[in-house]
This record gives C-alpha cells, structure tokens and sequence, in this order.
C-alpha cells in the first residue's frame, strides 16, 4: 500500500458498506464453523477492523506492513 493508505482504511473501515458485508460474511461463517473460545488468526489484518469483532473467540492478527 501507499504511505498514508493504511490511515485512510481506518477512518472508514467502520461504517463502510465493503467492509460491513465483509466482516459480516466472516462472522458467519466462524460462527457456523468454529467454536466460541477457539483460537483464530486474522493473517493480514491491516489496522485491525477486523479483531475488535472477534470477541468470543482467542483473536490474534499480524499483518506484513508495519504501519498497519
């Protein structure tokens, strides 16, 4: 990504249609899938949108870019 780009994902990650049907077709298919408590990876989590959703489970991300 872009210098900067990493702060602009943040600032609209929370209320943007794309990343609202994203996390909620993730959180589907966890919650058909895998078991509350178990331990999942968010590989690439970017600014970490993603996470903060992941309360009943043992959440950890990492991402590649050290600005995210």
């Amino acid at each position: 990504m872009k210098p900067g780009q990493h702060d602009l994902l943040r600032q609209v990650e929370d209320h943007h249609w794309w990343y609202d049907v994203q996390r909620r077709l993730a959180l589907e298919g966890l919650q058909r899938h895998v078991p509350t408590g178990a331990a999942v990876l968010d590989a690439g989590c970017g600014t970490g949108g993603m996470l903060s959703r992941l309360g009943r489970y043992a959440a950890f991300g990492c991402d590649h870019a050290g600005e995210a």
